[in-house]
């Protein structure tokens, strides 16, 4: 992860466990040195995420906020108090292509 090949790559990160055992920080470590490599990071948590995506496709901008999270080169999801399986169904139609580096 050192040297931000899985971002290159187009590989996802999960962090796994129990409430309180900062999987959040750690994600927040690794895209604090991404973004001191020059890739674009987002921090969202899934409410908001959520709320955002039924907006979008509400009011016919769906395609378009889909290609703006295309292009983030590292987006956080914080999970909260979902469930396993509302994870899993959250995360399954969640896929990226390799985009261009921007600056953070």
């Amino acid at each position: 992860m050192e040297y931000g090949n899985w971002v290159k790559n187009a590989e996802s990160v999960i962090f796994t466990g129990k409430t309180g055992v900062e999987k959040i920080w750690m994600a927040c470590a690794i895209a604090n040195k991404a973004c001191r490599m020059g890739y674009t990071i987002r921090y969202e948590r899934i409410p908001r995420l959520l709320e955002e995506l039924y907006v979008a496709h509400a009011d016919g901008s769906y395609p378009r906020l889909m290609n703006r999270l295309a292009k983030i080169d590292v987006l956080i999801i914080g999970t909260g108090d979902l469930i396993a399986s509302e994870s899993v169904i959250f995360f399954s139609g969640i896929q990226k292509e390799p985009t261009g580096i921007d600056p953070c």
